[in-house]
């Protein structure tokens, strides 16, 4: 009902403490927020073993999302190995393999963090394979500084990542 969708709405303003230049900017993010309640409530209705819910982003519109946070660096494919050491070739034994691992019940996981409204899922990335490479291969789980690599690994080094607008993971592995 449009009295639950504006009791949902002013619930998320409170929640993640957004702030609106004006009544007609409210008026907008509202009707998206309406939207994406809507679609929300199609897609659990639709999947029963997946829960979809509010998030700080439901007030943007998936081309408002795709444009913040999906538009950041794409390097040429002919680029994306280059000067990488080859590591062999994994050969597959047959041996059968579990339908799904869930690897915060292996220790391999820290907890979720968030690039707020900086494009670095690159350092992101990386980080979190490294976490749990080191975690599998030691036993010892280790949060890394994903605001290093964007502070540091950047085109003034001689790389091409560029900090909150892209990068590439393997820059960032080198």
């Amino acid at each position: 009902s449009e009295e639950s969708h504006q009791e949902a709405f002013e619930q998320f303003i409170r929640e993640f403490s957004k702030e609106y230049a004006s009544d007609e900017e409210k008026a907008t993010r509202y009707g998206v927020f309406k939207e994406n309640r809507v679609y929300i409530q199609r897609l659990n209705d639709e999947n029963d073993d997946t829960e979809f819910g509010i998030n700080e982003f439901a007030d943007l519109s998936n081309e408002e999302f795709k444009a913040m946070y999906m538009d950041g660096l794409r390097p040429k494919l002919e680029e994306q190995w280059d000067g990488l050491s080859y590591l062999g070739r994994h050969e597959y034994s047959g041996a059968t393999l579990p339908a799904s691992v869930d690897w915060t019940t292996k220790g391999a996981v820290t907890p979720v963090k968030n690039q707020g409204q900086c494009g670095s899922c690159w350092a992101f990335s990386t980080t979190g394979s490294m976490e749990g490479a080191l975690a599998l291969s030691t036993g010892t789980l280790a949060s890394f500084s994903e605001q290093q690599l964007v502070d540091c690994d950047n085109t003034a080094h001689g790389g091409t990542d560029q900090g909150c607008n892209g990068g590439l993971i393997d820059n960032a592995f080198k």
